[in-house]
């Protein structure tokens, strides 16, 4: 059965897989081409449409956008986009599978295009630009969140993750926990390094098996 997964961080490439690449891509040569434009036109030659389920972009700083051949992955569940220059996530916005999404230490604001993205369950915003979780009022199957290092202050969009099971809030911007009180699912809790001082309202969750505040 073959691989549909797409493996393309940084290392795992070879030097040969840069400078060895076909000409015959159907994409425009250029002997001046810089790394991140090459790692654009691969990435984009080895997406194989709705046969593709995963892909890792991650470590490629000088990406500036997704590439827009992603968006005829219907059926992709796993995109990792850590460490680019990624802030424009609308390319995702018809990817209805996409169900693990990796946006750590991207300049990533604006997380509008996450709204229609229905079946996502793990989300990692970590060290990014966001400071409102709105759009991730309406994502009903949403279990991991990582927002750590993050402007985000309040939690109240995530008043309707009932499924939510591990929330990281590691030094965000948050101060209270009232909305975490409807996840009776929630097994794992890190609010270190929050503004957060109240608990009390975490005594009903039965599930949570780790909690971690104070200082980091």
């Amino acid at each position: 059965m073959p691989n549909n997964r797409v493996p393309f961080s940084t290392g795992g490439l070879r030097e040969s897989d840069l400078t060895d690449a076909p000409p015959d891509d159907g994409l425009p040569q250029d002997a001046t081409e810089n790394p991140a434009d090459l790692h654009f036109r691969l990435a984009a030659r080895a997406m194989q449409g709705e046969a593709t389920t995963g892909i890792d972009l991650s470590n490629l700083p000088d990406l500036p956008e997704i590439p827009p051949e992603i968006a005829q992955c219907r059926n992709l569940r796993t995109l990792n986009l850590s460490g680019t220059a990624v802030s424009d996530l609308r390319v995702l916005s018809p990817l209805p599978r996409l169900e693990r999404l990796v946006l750590f230490g991207t300049p990533v604001s604006d997380l509008g295009p996450l709204g229609h993205l229905r079946s996502l369950r793990w989300l990692n915003i970590s060290c990014t630009l966001v400071s409102d979780l709105g759009p991730l009022a309406d994502l009903p199957l949403l279990e991991t969140l990582d927002l750590s290092f993050t402007p985000v202050e309040t939690l109240d969009p995530l008043s309707g993750a009932t499924r939510m099971r591990e929330l990281i809030l590691r030094g965000a911007r948050v101060s209270c926990l009232r909305p975490v009180s409807r996840m009776r699912d929630l097994m794992i809790l890190d609010a270190s390094g929050t503004y957060v001082t109240d608990t009390s309202v975490l005594s009903q969750q039965r599930n949570l098996s780790w909690l971690r505040t104070g200082d980091i």
